[in-house]
């Protein structure tokens, strides 16, 4: 036996669906005893030539399929229960609270770890493709559009204007907001929540859907609206992997619709009870809700998939998608602790849901634990054989960068005195070792913005450069993206301006 037989045959056990065949269920048996029902012989045609070593694998596997069978419940343990059928569902669902405490997620004082992982797209609401740049703006509830730009030239004002995202008309209490886009070769999609406010506050709970929408921008200053899905639940997250779109929503269960769904013009499609796993210990009603489109073909790529008890703000690898539990609070808004807490993953390649195990959970822990006495909040990211922390002093309110070895030994530090940062986002260009952030600096009449470039020499952090521009002005929200040697940053009138910090 090779080495790797048996995680072959443990793999085969991991994702077989272990369901009672109908044959021997109890009623199945009763019948047949009554009937006298024979059963139909099925002659197999006798297979010759087998070779000795295929005949002593084969008596190995019988030798040892007593082990198998009494660790049979050890190797599924990692297996996510489904439902059965439409009445299992229903029963476990009815009891569930239907109303969903409001609170906060995590802490002011955590520092996170910004983990970047290869083959996946995270969602924004900026992207580029090198030569175009897309912003998506939602600074009212009249302006949701999607401007694309021509990078690098002179003139700073949009090719393209998408501002019909939404309908003119909408039912009194609706609100849509565009979360994220994504652009992959000559396909632009734009995930956009809807959620009725009035109808809401009335039962309690959110009532929102996820409208996707895909466009054909072959040519750039005429984006052509190719295709349209809405899911049910509110917009959380969205991943790309290649050609795939994976959005995910919570959905809070409303009286009368039990399942998640997702609609296509007139044809909504249920997700079925296999295609929904739950965490044992779920209080309310509320759903995971994870759907995958091929942006190519405008289909959907997989069957619709669900998680009661399941947070829709997922993590994602090329090959699982990470759903932790819904975050539960107590009635005055009190984050409850769970020590023990489950994450289930969902196999992309095989569309199955297991447990993640332990070094899968470690993995996705994006809390680090930085060695300072102060209260310090911020995202650490990894450069090649250092760790760079970019936050802001909770005591002091003072924005610093914090450099460490890859033991966490604090190496250098810089406080940025005469300027402030506009964002924790870091663009790095890997190919001069330069770090960009974008930046303000005030006085008493007004901030002036712009971006401020750094590089590590030595062990410690420098500050090589600074640009300011002073026609620009920017509003609450701050968008900005680095391509090359340009840095872009989308000013309040939705002009690009660009620094070039080399």
């Amino acid at each position: 036996m090779r080495n790797n037989d048996f995680d072959f045959i443990k793999d085969k056990f991991d994702y077989c669906e272990n369901d009672l065949p109908v044959d021997l269920e109890t009623k199945s048996i009763e019948y047949k005893i009554l009937t006298d029902r024979k059963h139909k012989t099925i002659k197999f045609r006798q297979k010759k030539n087998y070779k000795p070593l295929l005949s002593a694998a084969a008596c190995f596997i019988i030798v040892i399929g007593v082990v198998f069978a009494a660790a049979l419940m050890n190797i599924n343990s990692g297996k996510a229960s489904t439902f059965t059928d439409y009445d299992e569902l229903n029963t476990t669902v009815e009891p569930l609270d239907k109303v969903i405490t409001a609170g906060e997620r995590g802490g002011a004082m955590k520092t996170h770890k910004y983990v970047q992982t290869d083959g996946v797209e995270n969602a924004d609401v900026i992207k580029s493709d090198g030569e175009y740049i897309y912003y998506a703006a939602w600074n009212d509830i009249d302006n949701n559009s999607v401007y694309i730009y021509k990078s690098g030239e002179n003139d700073n004002k949009p090719l393209a204007v998408i501002d019909d995202l939404c309908p003119d008309e909408t039912a009194e209490g609706d609100l849509y907001d565009v979360r994220c886009i994504f652009v992959y070769h000559n396909r632009l999609v734009v995930n956009i929540n809807k959620r009725n406010y009035i109808l809401s506050e009335k039962y309690g709970r959110d009532l929102s859907t996820t409208i996707t929408k895909i466009y054909d921008i072959a040519d750039k200053s005429g984006p052509l609206l190719i295709s349209e899905f809405e899911q049910s639940g509110e917009y959380m997250s969205a991943k790309m992997i290649e050609n795939i779109l994976y959005v995910s929503t919570n959905y809070n269960v409303s009286d009368n619709h039990v399942l998640p769904w997702t609609k296509k013009g007139s044809e909504t499609v249920y997700a079925s009870p296999e295609n929904i796993a739950r965490f044992e210990n779920a209080q309310v009603a509320q759903y995971a809700v994870i759907s995958a489109y091929d942006v190519e073909t405008e289909k959907n790529a997989e069957q619709l998939k669900a998680v009661l008890g399941g947070d829709a703000d997922i993590k994602c690898t090329k090959d699982s998608i990470y759903i932790t539990e819904y975050p539960q609070y107590t009635p005055d808004g009190e984050l409850i602790q769970n020590d023990d807490q489950k994450i289930i993953k969902l196999d992309l390649k095989k569309m199955k849901f297991l447990y993640a195990d332990k070094e899968e959970i470690r993995q996705l822990s994006a809390d680090v634990e930085i060695n300072r006495d102060e209260a310090f909040s911020g995202v650490v990211y990894d450069i090649g054989d250092m760790f760079l922390c970019i936050g802001e002093d909770l005591n002091t309110v003072d924005n610093e960068m914090i450099l460490y070895d890859k033991n966490m030994t604090e190496l250098d530090s810089m406080v940025l005195d005469s300027m402030q940062l506009l964002s924790l986002k870091l663009f790095m260009n890997e190919d001069t070792g330069e770090f960009v952030l974008p930046v303000y600096s005030a006085d008493s009449e007004r901030r002036y913005y712009g971006i401020a470039v750094f590089r590590i020499n030595n062990n410690k952090i420098e500050m090589t450069n600074s640009f300011f521009n002073d026609d620009l002005l920017i509003n609450g929200n701050y968008h900005f993206i680095m391509t090359g040697d340009e840095f872009y940053c989308i000013g309040e009138d939705e002009k690009l301006y660009s620094f070039n910090y080399r």
